[in-house]
């Protein structure tokens, strides 16, 4: 039997139905549990949801992460986005620890911010610069939260995905902003910067947090062999390894 294709009016229909179904469901704030530890999430779109409840929500990968964080440990969000992991990490890490998440895109900041607020934390400090291996002028191509994932490249190199904007920002590096802005060194650090991960840990210097949790994403570049060498010779141990569509959540640690 031959297939029968969807008329052009039916399609836009389901389309109309499907706008006006997002209209009357969102934002809802999502009560969440894990590892024990109860939180809220606002969640304003179906990509949010997906991050919230779906299939990005990344439960075992949280999971490892708040297993090494310590009362009182200073962990550092790259590439916090809506706030999953600096929420959790944030009560894991409780009063009298620090997080800094790191977000350069200024719709994620908006909805960070909001989430942190919306759970009460007080432990939590948003840097809204990118990170990089040196001080330097790179570029962010974004179309905010409801486009593909924000991501950096030098200043000049162009993406193969299609962004609604392509804006040069100023990226740090972790040592300088240790060494210049006082910020207090990590002990974990979780890093997802769709595919500038190499760049943030070389950007660490002479420092050696006991964690590091790396979402890498060879599509964009991220090699993992070329990973795994650098952290070998800094003395890291490949503690867990697990690929998750297109990418690898790597945990790497220092020998106890």
């Amino acid at each position: 039997m031959a297939a029968t294709r969807c008329p052009t009016f039916y399609l836009a229909a389901r389309k109309i139905k499907a706008d006006i179904t997002d209209l009357t469901k969102f934002p809802y704030v999502a009560q969440k549990s894990l590892a024990g530890l109860r939180f809220k999430i606002k969640v304003g779109s179906r990509q949010e949801e997906e991050m919230v409840n779906g299939p990005y929500f990344e439960n075992q990968f949280l999971k490892d992460l708040l297993q090494c964080i310590k009362p009182d440990d200073v962990i550092y969000d790259v590439g916090a986005a809506i706030g999953t992991h600096t929420i959790l990490a944030a009560l894991k890490t409780g009063k009298e620890g620090l997080v800094y998440a790191f977000e350069p895109d200024k719709e994620c900041i908006r909805k960070l911010k909001e989430n942190i607020a919306l759970n009460g934390l007080k432990n939590v400090i948003v840097l809204t610069t990118a990170l990089w291996d040196k001080d330097s002028l790179i570029t962010l191509h974004t179309s905010g939260i409801t486009g593909h994932a924000p991501h950096t490249q030098k200043a000049g190199q162009t993406s193969g995905q299609d962004f609604k904007s392509h804006l040069p920002i100023r990226a740090r590096s972790i040592i300088s902003l240790v060494h210049q802005d006082n910020l207090k060194p990590p002990h974990v650090i979780k890093i997802d910067v769709e595919g500038a991960g190499q760049h943030v840990l070389e950007g660490l210097g002479n420092y050696r947090p006991k964690h590091i949790f790396l979402e890498a994403h060879p599509l964009f570049g991220e090699n993992r062999p070329q990973i795994i060498k650098f952290l070998a010779k800094h003395g890291y141990h490949l503690t867990a390894e697990k690929r998750r569509l297109n990418e690898i959540h790597f945990h790497f640690s220092l020998p106890q």
